[in-house]
């Protein structure tokens, strides 16, 4: 992703468990999540989504009018700076 202005990187972390996705044009979307096993803590996993041999069926039904103007405005920026750390916080922190 470095270099690439296009890419979104995104890492979520939680008490328990992290997850991330990251997406660029070369590898689509590349995703990390906790294996959903009995008693796991610390086992993730690595994959590239578009090589799945399943599909995945996941549907969102949040109806946000919103999240259109955001995606239409990051994929017109072209900046020559990156950010770095970005945190977004809820306010039960």
């Amino acid at each position: 992703m470095k270099n690439d202005t296009q890419s979104v990187v995104s890492f979520n972390f939680f008490k328990n468990q992290m997850n991330a996705v990251l997406s660029n044009a070369d590898y689509g979307h590349l995703v990390i999540g906790k294996l959903e096993t009995p008693n796991n803590v610390e086992n993730y996993i690595f994959y590239e989504e578009s090589k799945l041999k399943i599909n995945n069926n996941f549907t969102c039904s949040t109806v946000d009018e919103n999240s259109k103007k955001v995606i239409n405005t990051i994929s017109s920026v072209n900046s020559a700076r990156c950010v770095t750390i970005y945190f977004e916080m809820d306010f039960s922190l």
